[in-house]
């Protein structure tokens, strides 16, 4: 008789990447997968292209208008290609730099580039892995190409091109974190933009901290920074292990108060309930900061 295999849910089978910025707050990212990412390579595939055509237009309505096409038309042949090779090489990492990681097709599929080691995106990171995006793709199409319009005698070269291409479309696939080799000599990862609360702030919220309705204001969490988290996120473990005191809690829950302007009667009548919630809501606060490049080491920091 067959046994059945456990359920699993979607979440279960996502793969997973956990950061450690040098602050020591751990993060953890839904690692982007495989077919999105090719998704969003097709939709910017799709943009380069119409992009292209674009100028090819008004390159032809500026020499017509100027009436230089037949004068000018090996002028405007150049013009076409160092346009294509500026909107190749330029398209990836333009966007990259400005939308912290997304490209059109990224921010489409709810995906974005991050460094590895929890620090915002370099500019030695996005350059080498867009350029190696040429020499995985771009360059060795090209000389397929090339081959294909020598015929027979370059039939070696066609193999090897395709082999190569075929190589570095699956190692994604092969790759236990789903990266290509631009990723790996970029130092970044592709994740999910997360939307969610952190399941782990979920776990540790007890029950009555999920019915108590406490918010609090953008303001008040750019407040502390990843230190202090990491030291609130201590004082919880010690609640889990009962090694912690409940006046301990009051006051803190106060200090925490007083800081950040917070005017409920939560902190002294419930301070752990309190202390749970301040804690989820800053660590999502702060994730969502780092997503974006933008990082808060402790309080003295400017947000």
């Amino acid at each position: 008789m067959r046994r059945k295999r456990p359920y699993q849910s979607e979440e279960s089978k996502q793969r997973t990447v956990s950061i450690l910025p040098p602050e020591g707050v751990p993060l953890r990212f839904v690692i982007a997968p495989v077919s999105s990412r090719f998704s969003a390579l097709a939709f910017d595939l799709l943009l380069i292209t119409i992009s292209m055509y674009l100028m090819v237009f008004v390159l032809i309505a500026i020499f017509v208008a100027g009436g230089l096409f037949k004068s000018g038309g090996g002028y405007a042949l150049s013009f076409w290609l160092i346009g294509i090779f500026l909107i190749r090489q330029c398209y990836f990492f333009f966007f990259e730099m400005i939308w912290q990681g997304s490209t059109p097709g990224k921010k489409l599929l709810g995906l974005r580039v991050i460094a590895r080691d929890g620090r915002p995106l370099g500019l030695q990171g996005l350059i080498a892995r867009n350029l190696m995006r040429d020499i995985e793709v771009f360059i060795p199409l090209g000389l397929f190409s090339q081959a294909f319009q020598m015929g027979n005698e370059s039939a070696w070269l066609s193999w090897m091109a395709m082999g190569w291409c075929l190589i570095a479309l699956t190692f994604p696939f092969f790759h236990p974190q789903s990266m290509r080799i631009g990723d790996i000599v970029g130092g970044t990862f592709v994740i999910v933009i997360p939307k969610a609360e952190l399941e782990v702030d979920k776990a540790r919220q007890t029950t009555l901290a999920r019915k108590v309705q406490i918010s609090f204001t953008p303001e008040q969490l750019a407040v502390y920074g990843e230190y202090e988290l990491e030291t609130l996120a201590q004082l919880l473990r010690k609640v889990d292990e009962d090694k912690a005191d409940a006046d301990d809690l009051r006051i803190i829950a106060r200090t925490i108060a007083d800081k950040i302007r917070y005017e409920g009667h939560e902190p002294l009548s419930t301070p752990l309930v309190f202390l749970q919630i301040f804690y989820a809501a800053q660590r999502k606060a702060l994730e969502q900061k780092l997503i974006w490049g933008q990082r808060k080491a402790n309080k003295h920091q400017r947000s």
